[in-house]
C-alpha cells in the first residue's frame, strides 16, 4: 500500500515539474516535501493538469471528471501552498493553473507568508534547504545543460517603472554622491500592454 502510494507521489511530481519554473530532481526529498504539503485525496486532481498546465473550469470539470462545487473546494486547498492559481484571463474566463515547485510555485508560496514557528513548519524548511543542496549538486553535474533550459525560459518576473511622482511630504537626504547608471526599459513598458498580452499574470 505504501509503495503504490508513493508511486502516486511521484507522478504527480512529474506533472507538477513540467508546469514550468526551475525542474527538480526527483528525489526522496521532494516526494517527502510533497507528501507533507498535499493530502492522498488531492493527487488525481493534480493529474487532470497532466497534458495541460491552464484550464478552465469546463476543461477542468472533463479532465478530473469533478463537479465545479468538487473543483472549487480542491482549487482552494492547493491554492494556499501555491500549487494551484487562479485568475481570469483577458477574456474574464476563470483560468486554473498549475505551479511549479520552485520560480515561482509552492517553495514561494510557502514562505512568503508570514509563518508561525512550529515544529511542522520548521521540518519542511529543513527539508527545503536539503532540497536546495540536491540540486545544487545535480546543477554542478549538468551546467551546461541547465543553461542552455535557462536561456530559453521566459522571464520569471518583470520590474515595471513608476511614471508619476507622488509627493510623500518625506523628504530623503542623501549626504553622498550617486553614479547615474545607465538604464534600458524594454517593451512592453507599460501595465496595460504586458495584460493584453498574456493569460496569465501575477502582480506581487
Amino acid at each position: 500500500m505504501s509503495e503504490n502510494i508513493d508511486k502516486e507521489y511521484k507522478k504527480a511530481a512529474q506533472i507538477i515539474n513540467k508546469a514550468g519554473g526551475t525542474p527538480i530532481p526527483l528525489t526522496d526529498t521532494l516526494i517527502e516535501i510533497l507528501k507533507r504539503l498535499v493530502d492522498v485525496e488531492h493527487l488525481s486532481f493534480i493529474r487532470a493538469f497532466r497534458k495541460k498546465r491552464s484550464q478552465t473550469m469546463e476543461q477542468l470539470k472533463e479532465s478530473s471528471g469533478l463537479s465545479d462545487e468538487e473543483i472549487e473546494e480542491k482549487v482552494k486547498v492547493l491554492a494556499k501552498i501555491g500549487l494551484i492559481f487562479n485568475q481570469p484571463n483577458s477574456q474574464g474566463v476563470m483560468v486554473y493553473r498549475l505551479m511549479p515547485f520552485i520560480n515561482v510555485g509552492i517553495f514561494e508560496y510557502t514562505f512568503m507568508r508570514e509563518l508561525e514557528d512550529t515544529p511542522e513548519n520548521r521540518d519542511i524548511a529543513q527539508l527545503f534547504d536539503k532540497l536546495k543542496s540536491e540540486i545544487k549538486e545535480r546543477l554542478s553535474g549538468n551546467y551546461d545543460a541547465i543553461v542552455s533550459f535557462l536561456k530559453k525560459m521566459p522571464p520569471i518576473d518583470r520590474t515595471i517603472p513608476v511614471r508619476e511622482n507622488k509627493a510623500t511630504g518625506k523628504d530623503i537626504i542623501i549626504d553622498q554622491e550617486i553614479e547615474v547608471g545607465e538604464q534600458t526599459v524594454l517593451l512592453p513598458q507599460t501595465v496595460e500592454e504586458l495584460i493584453e498580452k498574456f493569460d496569465d499574470i501575477a502582480v506581487g
